[in-house]
């Protein structure tokens, strides 16, 4: 698996509007690429988020980063012209483990 993940921090006064956009806009639109199996929102602290996405492999990222993102960034700029800091990862995965006992 390969993880893309992004990090924000969000001025305190977009927090609200933040989460509803990314729960109700942007994460819906980037599993519709189909480039993704799996979708993640965190929150670390009260103006600290990580979007965490997974593709099955480096050629479904590669075509998310190519084909879909420049226009789901660009929306994003557009609805959050100010007030987030973002930084982006690309993780490959090279093990999972499970704890005795669960499935």
């Amino acid at each position: 698996m390969i993880a893309y993940e992004v990090t924000v921090d969000v001025d305190e006064a977009l927090v609200e509007r933040y989460i509803a956009y990314m729960k109700q806009q942007h994460i819906p639109r980037i599993l519709a690429t189909a480039c993704f199996a799996h979708a993640e929102l965190d929150r670390a602290t009260s103006t600290r988020f990580r979007q965490r996405y997974l593709a099955a492999n480096l050629a479904d990222l590669e075509l998310y980063l190519e084909r879909h993102a420049p226009a789901l960034r660009a929306d994003f700029a557009r609805e959050f012209p100010a007030g987030t800091t973002l930084s982006r990862e690309i993780w490959e995965e090279y093990g999972r483990w499970t704890a005795p006992g669960e499935a």
